[in-house]
């Protein structure tokens, strides 16, 4: 029998990890010369057993002072570290003292990368990552025929944007839905007059009743618009956002309840949104105040949008219905889809039988920046 074959391979390898470095090798040697011995006189077998017992024995003890010397070592490391560092620190700074412009480029290129990351990973967390401030994000879907939302390509064709008489017809036709509202495809301004004060532009946006509950989005203060409200010869009303109310109104309790002039009709301000509510879509300018699509031909006479069914100027988002199954929609909406014939005549973009019918695409308005 050989030396070698005396101790086992694996008692050799733990006995090996398990002592310290400088004591491994005489180590390994006295056990291979008494494992030896006994192979000799006993067997191989017995001193096998022998070895395994012996590891059995000190396995413990020199596994716990190996890891006692790591931790000394360590410890030793970290007091070095901290009794040079201020020696260090006093170094660099006179050599830095030494050479100002090559510390002053230093600062600025240090002061432009880390500003440039941050706000790269602002940017990505408040579009990518964070959640939608509303409840079940992931049920908000808007019809239209392709994925390029929020951009008003008045298109031959295009299923994105639809009229008031279409809308209506989609929102008492489309059962998969909980809830389905429409508003408008940009932002106007308006002007907004308050008792003894001058008027000042808001941008604003006109959206159906039931806007607010479809995002299912509460007030911070006060209520928000309900389908009574758009409801036709229903007074005016509007709802605020909530930073138009810090900024402008200078957070005034007494703004719920106002009444304002919105080019030049009386309006109630029933209500405040919430903080971190800024719409249905990034904007560079996001609403200040949303008003009820019936107060649309009050507030803009001349152009009088609902009363036009060739023009299509609303974009439409629904709640899917939980029960529902989430698919696209083909053919099996065509029936409940396609508009009356009374409400595609005179379109510009005319929605017949042989048209193809929109589909439930996901919303693009996937996040909302905080405010």
């Amino acid at each position: 029998m050989s030396r070698a074959s005396a101790v086992p391979r694996l008692v050799r390898w733990m006995l090996g990890l398990a002592s310290p470095p400088s004591a491994r090798e005489w180590l390994l040697a006295d056990l291979q010369e008494e494992a030896s011995a006994r192979a000799a006189r006993d067997g191989a077998r017995a001193a096998r057993r022998w070895c395994w017992r012996q590891l059995a024995g000190s396995i413990g003890p020199l596994a716990a002072r190996r890891v006692s010397t790591i931790i000394h070592s360590i410890r030793s490391t970290h007091m070095l570290f901290w009794r040079r560092l201020p020696h260090d620190l006093g170094f660099a700074v006179r050599r830095l003292a030494k050479s100002p412009g090559f510390t002053l480029v230093c600062l600025l290129t240090l002061s432009l990368g880390i500003g440039s990351t941050t706000a790269v990973f602002t940017l990505v967390q408040q579009v990518l990552l964070k959640s939608l401030p509303v409840p079940h994000p992931a049920e908000l879907y808007r019809i239209g025929d392709g994925d390029d939302c929020c951009v008003n390509t008045g298109l031959q064709g295009s299923h994105s944007l639809f009229s008031y008489d279409l809308y209506r017809h989609l929102r008492d036709n489309l059962p998969d839905f909980t809830d389905l509202a429409a508003f408008q495809a940009h932002v106007v301004p308006f002007n907004v007059r308050r008792d003894g004060a001058a008027p000042e532009p808001f941008p604003g946006q006109y959206v159906s009743g039931n806007y607010f509950a479809t995002f299912g989005v509460p007030a911070a203060r006060g209520r928000t618009l309900q389908p009574a409200d758009d409801a036709p010869g229903a007074a005016p009303v509007a709802v605020m956002s909530y930073r138009a109310w810090e900024q402008r109104f200078a957070s005034a309790p007494a703004a719920v309840g106002e009444t304002v002039a919105i080019n030049g009709v009386p309006a109630t301000i029933v209500g405040i949104a919430p903080p971190a509510f800024y719409g249905d879509m990034l904007r560079p300018n996001p609403p200040d105040f949303w008003i009820p699509l019936s107060a649309e031909p009050l507030m803009q006479p001349a152009g009088r949008l609902i009363a036009q069914r060739g023009t299509h100027w609303l974009y439409t988002i629904g709640r899917w219905c939980r029960r529902a199954r989430r698919r696209c929609c083909g053919s099996g909406w065509r029936d409940r889809t396609t508009s009356p014939q009374r409400i595609a005549s005179g379109s510009r973009r005319r929605r017949s039988a042989s048209s193809p019918p929109p589909r439930a695409s996901r919303t693009c308005a996937t996040r909302w920046p905080r405010a």
